[in-house]
Protein backbone atom coordinates (compact mmCIF):
# COMPACT_ATOMS: atom_id res chain seq x y z
CA UNK A 1 0.00 0.00 0.00
CA UNK A 2 1.01 3.39 -0.62
CA UNK A 3 0.88 6.50 1.26
CA UNK A 4 -0.54 9.78 1.03
CA UNK A 5 1.62 12.04 -1.39
CA UNK A 6 2.75 9.13 -3.44
CA UNK A 7 4.60 10.50 -6.82
CA UNK A 8 1.71 8.83 -8.90
CA UNK A 9 2.98 10.31 -12.34
CA UNK A 10 6.51 8.89 -11.45
CA UNK A 11 4.65 5.34 -11.41
CA UNK A 12 4.02 3.73 -15.03
CA UNK A 13 1.31 1.53 -13.29
CA UNK A 14 -0.96 4.20 -12.49
CA UNK A 15 -2.50 5.72 -15.17
CA UNK A 16 -3.57 9.59 -14.93
CA UNK A 17 -5.36 12.06 -16.59
CA UNK A 18 -6.24 15.29 -16.13
CA UNK A 19 -10.28 15.65 -15.56
CA UNK A 20 -12.03 18.73 -15.11
CA UNK A 21 -8.18 20.18 -14.50
CA UNK A 22 -8.00 17.59 -11.47
CA UNK A 23 -5.05 14.83 -11.41
CA UNK A 24 -7.09 11.39 -11.82
CA UNK A 25 -6.31 8.02 -11.91
CA UNK A 26 -8.71 5.25 -13.13
CA UNK A 27 -9.58 1.44 -11.01
CA UNK A 28 -6.25 0.19 -12.47
CA UNK A 29 -4.19 3.19 -10.65
CA UNK A 30 -5.98 2.37 -7.23
CA UNK A 31 -5.57 -1.26 -7.50
CA UNK A 32 -2.37 -0.48 -7.75
CA UNK A 33 -1.58 2.15 -5.60
CA UNK A 34 -3.75 -0.22 -2.83
CA UNK A 35 -1.91 -3.62 -3.53
CA UNK A 36 -4.56 -5.46 -5.14
CA UNK A 37 -4.72 -7.29 -7.91
CA UNK A 38 -6.89 -4.76 -10.56
CA UNK A 39 -9.72 -6.92 -11.91
CA UNK A 40 -13.57 -7.45 -10.19
CA UNK A 41 -12.71 -6.82 -6.74
CA UNK A 42 -12.12 -3.44 -7.31
CA UNK A 43 -15.04 -3.00 -9.05
CA UNK A 44 -16.97 -4.52 -6.38
CA UNK A 45 -15.07 -2.30 -3.86
CA UNK A 46 -16.14 0.48 -5.94
CA UNK A 47 -20.13 -0.50 -5.58
CA UNK A 48 -19.49 -1.77 -2.07
CA UNK A 49 -17.48 0.54 0.05
CA UNK A 50 -19.20 3.87 0.68
CA UNK A 51 -15.69 5.19 1.39
CA UNK A 52 -14.11 4.39 -2.12
CA UNK A 53 -13.61 7.46 -4.35
CA UNK A 54 -15.86 9.64 -6.15
CA UNK A 55 -15.41 9.37 -9.56
CA UNK A 56 -15.99 11.07 -12.72
CA UNK A 57 -17.02 8.62 -15.77
CA UNK A 58 -15.03 10.21 -18.70
CA UNK A 59 -16.04 8.03 -21.94
CA UNK A 60 -16.12 4.06 -21.17
CA UNK A 61 -14.66 4.55 -17.68
CA UNK A 62 -14.24 6.17 -14.11
CA UNK A 63 -11.96 8.26 -13.37
CA UNK A 64 -11.03 9.44 -9.28
CA UNK A 65 -9.44 12.54 -8.06
CA UNK A 66 -6.17 11.94 -6.65
CA UNK A 67 -6.63 14.85 -3.69
CA UNK A 68 -9.72 16.71 -2.16
CA UNK A 69 -12.49 15.20 0.03
CA UNK A 70 -13.29 11.52 -1.77
CA UNK A 71 -9.79 11.45 -2.97
CA UNK A 72 -7.69 8.41 -3.90
CA UNK A 73 -4.98 9.58 -1.59
CA UNK A 74 -7.49 9.81 1.45
CA UNK A 75 -8.79 6.33 0.78
CA UNK A 76 -5.56 4.67 0.60
CA UNK A 77 -4.77 6.31 3.61
CA UNK A 78 -7.77 4.86 5.09
CA UNK A 79 -7.26 1.73 3.76
CA UNK A 80 -3.86 1.68 6.07
CA UNK A 81 -6.14 2.77 8.91
CA UNK A 82 -8.11 -0.11 8.76
CA UNK A 83 -5.03 -2.79 8.39
CA UNK A 84 -3.99 -1.39 11.21
CA UNK A 85 -7.47 -1.71 13.36
CA UNK A 86 -6.91 -5.41 11.74
CA UNK A 87 -3.04 -6.24 13.20
CA UNK A 88 -3.47 -8.70 16.03
CA UNK A 89 -2.76 -6.86 19.75
CA UNK A 90 1.23 -7.22 20.50
CA UNK A 91 2.27 -9.70 23.30
CA UNK A 92 1.50 -8.81 27.07
CA UNK A 93 4.88 -7.01 28.68
CA UNK A 94 6.98 -8.84 30.49
CA UNK A 95 10.89 -10.45 30.56
CA UNK A 96 11.61 -11.17 26.71
CA UNK A 97 13.54 -14.10 27.97
CA UNK A 98 10.49 -15.11 29.72
CA UNK A 99 9.60 -19.16 28.98
CA UNK A 100 5.66 -19.52 28.34
CA UNK A 101 4.13 -22.79 28.46
CA UNK A 102 1.11 -23.13 26.11
CA UNK A 103 -1.26 -21.64 28.64
CA UNK A 104 1.29 -18.82 29.77
CA UNK A 105 1.58 -18.36 25.84
CA UNK A 106 -2.17 -18.23 24.76
CA UNK A 107 -2.44 -15.38 27.47
CA UNK A 108 0.15 -13.25 25.97
CA UNK A 109 -1.40 -13.67 22.72
CA UNK A 110 -4.94 -12.64 24.64
CA UNK A 111 -6.40 -16.16 23.02
CA UNK A 112 -7.79 -18.40 24.73
CA UNK A 113 -5.89 -21.53 25.79
CA UNK A 114 -8.52 -23.72 23.32
CA UNK A 115 -7.87 -21.17 20.38
CA UNK A 116 -3.90 -21.53 21.54
CA UNK A 117 -4.46 -25.58 21.21
CA UNK A 118 -5.97 -24.92 17.41
CA UNK A 119 -3.32 -22.89 16.72
CA UNK A 120 -0.52 -25.58 17.79
CA UNK A 121 -2.48 -28.06 16.28
CA UNK A 122 -2.51 -26.03 12.44
CA UNK A 123 1.40 -24.84 13.14
CA UNK A 124 2.84 -28.17 13.36
CA UNK A 125 2.76 -29.35 10.11
CA UNK A 126 4.15 -25.67 8.96
CA UNK A 127 7.11 -26.42 11.99
CA UNK A 128 8.06 -30.28 10.43
CA UNK A 129 8.27 -28.93 6.90
CA UNK A 130 5.24 -30.82 5.72
CA UNK A 131 3.55 -27.82 4.81
CA UNK A 132 5.28 -24.11 3.20
CA UNK A 133 4.28 -20.76 4.11
CA UNK A 134 3.61 -18.77 7.47
CA UNK A 135 2.40 -20.85 10.09
CA UNK A 136 -0.09 -19.73 12.90
CA UNK A 137 2.43 -19.71 15.76
CA UNK A 138 6.02 -19.79 15.47
CA UNK A 139 8.14 -23.18 16.36
CA UNK A 140 8.31 -23.56 20.17
CA UNK A 141 11.92 -22.74 21.89
CA UNK A 142 11.55 -25.63 24.05
CA UNK A 143 10.01 -28.45 23.09
CA UNK A 144 10.78 -31.84 24.96
CA UNK A 145 8.54 -35.24 25.32
CA UNK A 146 7.69 -35.34 29.24
CA UNK A 147 5.98 -37.70 31.23
CA UNK A 148 2.44 -37.02 33.51
CA UNK A 149 1.33 -39.33 36.36
CA UNK A 150 -2.54 -38.57 35.09
CA UNK A 151 -1.91 -38.19 31.23
CA UNK A 152 0.87 -40.42 30.68
CA UNK A 153 3.41 -38.91 28.17
CA UNK A 154 2.89 -35.60 25.99
CA UNK A 155 4.79 -32.82 24.29
CA UNK A 156 5.89 -30.29 26.40
CA UNK A 157 6.12 -26.74 24.50
CA UNK A 158 7.20 -23.18 25.39
CA UNK A 159 8.02 -20.39 23.69
CA UNK A 160 10.49 -17.03 24.60
CA UNK A 161 7.78 -14.03 24.80
CA UNK A 162 10.20 -12.23 23.11
CA UNK A 163 9.75 -15.46 19.84
CA UNK A 164 5.44 -14.92 20.32
CA UNK A 165 6.08 -10.74 20.09
CA UNK A 166 8.44 -11.22 16.75
CA UNK A 167 5.95 -13.60 15.32
CA UNK A 168 2.95 -11.60 16.67
CA UNK A 169 4.45 -7.70 15.28
CA UNK A 170 4.50 -9.62 11.71
CA UNK A 171 1.00 -11.10 11.67
CA UNK A 172 -1.08 -9.79 8.90
CA UNK A 173 -4.27 -10.10 10.85
CA UNK A 174 -7.75 -11.44 9.96
CA UNK A 175 -9.32 -11.84 6.17
CA UNK A 176 -5.34 -11.49 4.78
CA UNK A 177 -4.27 -14.32 2.91
CA UNK A 178 -7.65 -15.65 1.92
CA UNK A 179 -8.25 -16.48 -2.27
CA UNK A 180 -5.73 -17.35 -5.01
CA UNK A 181 -2.72 -16.35 -5.04
CA UNK A 182 -1.62 -13.33 -7.04
CA UNK A 183 0.12 -15.27 -9.66
CA UNK A 184 -2.20 -17.87 -10.39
Amino acid sequence: MTTPGHHRTDDPAVPTRLVDGRLCTNRAGIAHLAGWTPGNSVNVRARTDPDFPHGTKDGREYWYPFDGPHGVEDYIALLAQRAAAKKPPPVKDGNPDDELNTEDAADALHIAFATMRSYVRYSIPYWTGEKTGRPLLPPPDIEEEREDERLGPYTHRAWLRRTLAAHQANRPGPGTGAGRPRDQ
